[in-house]
């Protein structure tokens, strides 16, 4: 073979995969065809309408329990579809029929009651004419009454003579029982007096007096409800101007003392 032939057979062959990749990738780029007997939204994924095929040559060994079972329930007679009561009326006939088993007519009598039973008798109490005419006492009528919100001073009290009940009382002597009070005692033992002027429990707002609205106040008032002026002091103002005084100071020892640094750390340098 020479080489012109060789390489025509190469040639064709690298052309011919090239036009089956083509050919691969069209194919991939088709979409995907629906089946002929397809419904588009249909109700179920089974058959619709008809029923599906059967092998003809399975039917004789299919048992008849299975193709009873396999048939769908049939609505028995007289059957109202979305009836308003599920209580059917009942013929005259059946009225008037007797049950053949004794056993059903033991099972159409009601339950008896248990021989201990106690229904409830709320329906049965009769009222006597003594209890209705009767005239409640006075502690009846004080215990009917509401019960009484006790105030903050009140509860306090009662639990101060509670706690006083339960301490225990010390018995004096009789002497200090005959003992009588010294004047001092007896003005420290009033109570304090009331200043003539005061409010008991009054508001803390109260109405200004026209005198106090048309007042007028002083000079020395005036002047000291005024701000104090810096005008002065923020005018030419240098925050960085040293004073004189300050450029003439003069350090003290123990000053210049704690400017040096600390021996470990004079070490002369190499």
């Amino acid at each position: 073979m020479t080489v012109e032939n060789s390489s025509f057979v190469e040639t064709s062959a690298s052309e011919s995969r090239s036009s089956k990749r083509q050919q691969r990738i069209n194919g991939l780029a088709q979409a995907k065809k629906v089946s002929p007997g397809h419904i588009s939204d249909r109700r179920s994924v089974y058959w619709v309408g008809k029923e599906p095929a059967l092998r003809t040559g399975n039917l004789d060994k299919i048992p008849k329990r299975i193709c009873d079972l396999s048939r769908a329930r049939t609505t028995p007679v007289g059957h109202i579809h979305d009836r308003e009561s599920a209580v059917s009326v009942v013929s005259s006939g059946a009225k008037k029929s007797n049950p053949s088993d004794p056993y059903m007519t033991k099972l159409a009598k009601p339950k008896d009651y248990h021989r201990e039973y106690e229904g409830s008798n709320y329906d049965f109490v009769q009222t006597s004419p003594g209890a209705m005419s009767y005239q409640t006492s006075n502690r009846i009528e004080q215990l009917a009454q509401p019960r009484k919100k006790l105030s903050y001073e009140e509860v306090e009290e009662m639990k101060l003579s509670e706690n006083q009940q339960q301490q225990p009382q010390e018995r004096k002597g009789s002497s200090a029982r005959r003992r009588s009070p010294s004047g001092r005692l007896d003005v420290l033992a009033q109570p304090k007096p009331t200043f003539n002027g005061e409010g008991m429990n009054r508001s803390p707002l109260w109405q200004v007096t026209p005198r106090a609205t048309n007042i007028q106040p002083s000079q020395r008032i005036d002047r000291l409800a005024k701000p104090k002026s810096r005008v002065e002091l923020d005018e030419e103002y240098d925050g960085f101007k040293v004073s004189m005084a300050a450029k003439n100071t003069v350090a003290s020892t123990r000053v210049a003392e704690l400017c040096l640094p600390l021996p470990r750390k004079q070490s002369e340098k190499k």
